[in-house]
């Protein structure tokens, strides 16, 4: 505890907070990456604000890339972007033009992918749950 005015103590925490500006959700999608090179690859996780591959892109932290990310329902959704870091194998990517009907589009499919997690995580949590067993 510091004092802060008054004598009174204020709590100090142990570990920065990490904050996160939109929230995230694990992620099946694919997307098809046309600028500044041509590949496929998964998404780890998806946010309004960007995204993490499943894989190292070849460029480093700054470059611009362009994609059309694949929603179900709707086919590819060109998305532009930025590399914001690329490490331990994966690539975080920060989105650049998130706006109207793209935005649109992304909030449902993260909504329909959060829900699709969740019923996964409890079907993996009922199937780790003891049978109960008729008296």
């Amino acid at each position: 505890m510091q004092p802060v005015g008054h004598g009174r103590p204020q709590p100090v925490p142990l570990h920065p907070v990490h904050q996160r500006a939109a929230y995230r959700v694990p992620s099946n999608l694919w997307a098809h990456i046309n600028l500044p090179m041509q590949m496929s690859v998964q998404l780890v996780d998806i946010s309004l604000g960007g995204a993490r591959l499943s894989r190292e892109l070849p460029c480093t932290a700054g470059v611009p890339i362009a994609f059309g990310l694949e929603l179900p329902g709707h086919g590819p959704v060109g998305i532009h972007a930025r590399v914001a870091w690329v490490a331990n194998g994966q690539t975080g990517i920060q989105f650049t033009n998130m706006l109207g009907t793209r935005a649109d589009l992304l909030r449902a499919a993260l909504t329909a992918e959060d829900h699709k997690f969740q019923r996964e995580q409890r079907a993996q949590i009922t199937a780790q749950q003891p049978s109960e067993v008729a008296a």
